[in-house]
């Protein structure tokens, strides 16, 4: 049986990487989207219906999950209207805003939620994530540039971009994250991780004009801008989508499987979202401040 999937916001995100990334997911359709800009017709496939409020697709149209994509200011208050009718939801960073959006939650609720945390699926990620659990200190880069991926308002980096490192800190080394420093500003965020076996991971993110990704252990730079040239080839021969859609794909094919009730490892759950919410909310502070976090856990 396919599920029947409907999205809110209709951007980039959904345009460059779900719209491509659900055709190759043969088990979820989507039926319908939301969102209220006249323009999005155009982004949509043909024969999805389009709505301009959330609220009405979801009491006009039955659906198995709900995509939250919409921009960061949305997310609560989308998230909330799917959960009050009990519709999974898989939800784009930042999961939301303030904890105070999701101070009232019940349980049942946070279990329906799947932060979404695509690059943890790419090959590279997964390649590394065999190799780092026994490196003793490493780094992790990240910056885009919102102009190039045509979205010239995106938020800071440490809601954009910050997200992602935090997540993939605790996938590739295999361990928790139980602190962060660090210091913040409108282009950029730096600062440590700390990690539940006493390790620690340098982080930095941060909006430019050119695309960087790398991580650093010891000596080694492993740089994910470019693509291996032979890695490139082969995915041509093979008619392979872009990492990026790729990743998108597997994530969707995991969460389908969470959709369906099967066990599923390697899918994250509301506690990522709120671990993330937490340390963000650590780093906003002034610019020339130094913000610390430490978990209780």
């Amino acid at each position: 049986m396919t599920l029947r999937i409907v999205a809110v916001g209709a951007g980039r995100v959904f345009e460059r990487l779900y719209i491509p990334a659900l055709a190759l997911v043969p088990g979820l359709s989507l039926v319908a989207v939301a969102d209220p800009n006249p323009l999005a017709s155009a982004r949509v496939p043909a024969g999805v219906l389009v709505q301009a409020s959330l609220e009405k697709l979801l009491a006009a149209e039955p659906c198995d999950g709900v995509l939250v994509l919409s921009p960061p200011a949305f997310h609560a208050t989308h998230t909330t209207l799917a959960l009050e009718r009990m519709r999974p939801v898989l939800l784009e960073k930042p999961s939301v805003l303030s904890s105070d959006e999701i101070a009232s939650w019940p349980e049942s609720w946070r279990a329906l939620v799947t932060p979404a945390r695509p690059r943890r699926y790419w090959r590279e990620y997964l390649q590394l994530r065999r190799e780092l659990p026994s490196a003793r200190e490493f780094d992790l880069v990240l910056q885009t540039s919102p102009a190039a991926w045509g979205a010239p308002t995106a938020s800071r980096p440490a809601d954009d971009l910050f997200p992602h490192l935090l997540d993939l800190a605790a996938w590739l080394s295999r361990s928790p994250v139980v602190g962060t420093h660090g210091a913040k500003s409108d282009i950029e965020a730096s600062g440590d991780f700390e990690l539940a076996d006493g390790r620690t991971l340098h982080w930095k993110v941060a909006h430019g004009d050119r695309y960087d990704e790398h991580v650093r252990v010891g000596g080694t730079l492993h740089n994910l801008s470019r693509p291996r040239l032979s890695a490139r080839i082969t995915r041509r021969l093979h008619g392979r989508p872009s990492r990026d859609i790729e990743g998108v794909t597997r994530m969707l094919r995991l969460w389908e499987r969470r959709l369906r009730g099967e066990p599923v490892l390697g899918l994250p759950g509301f506690p990522v979202a709120l671990e993330e919410l937490t340390m963000r909310e650590a780093l906003r502070s002034d610019t020339s401040r130094q913000a610390s976090f430490r978990s209780s856990k």
